[in-house]
């Protein structure tokens, strides 16, 4: 089973990531291709850490990210606003708690 090397998602049946598709609206993805944008240390289990995080009152995310539930095959698909996320992995990698990332000096220069 191939993986994506950046964001770990399962590939297609094309062996392209499905993190790399265009967001809905410029601003709506799902958790792969929210990795995808933010950052190469970023993965969709990052995302969905987040997204359970934001759901926790005693939480610091909470309320910071709203998720938006599409019915489909299986449990249906989870979107997540690209302008939410940004501020939160802003807020996660600036921290002084949990593990340091690496800043990504071409998302910073772009």
């Amino acid at each position: 089973m191939n993986r994506c090397a950046h964001c770990r998602t399962k590939l297609n049946a094309s062996g392209q990531c499905p993190g790399e598709q265009p967001l809905i609206r410029d601003r709506w993805g799902t958790a792969a291709q929210i990795a995808h944008r933010l950052g190469r240390d970023i993965t969709a289990k990052t995302v969905h850490d987040w997204l359970t995080r934001a759901a926790d009152p005693k939480d610091r995310l909470y309320g910071l990210l709203d998720r938006r539930n599409l019915p489909g095959r299986g449990r249906g698909a989870t979107y997540v606003d690209l302008l939410q996320a940004a501020p939160v992995e802003r807020m996660t990698r600036t921290s002084t708690r949990g593990a340091h990332r690496q800043l990504d000096v071409a998302v910073v220069a772009a």
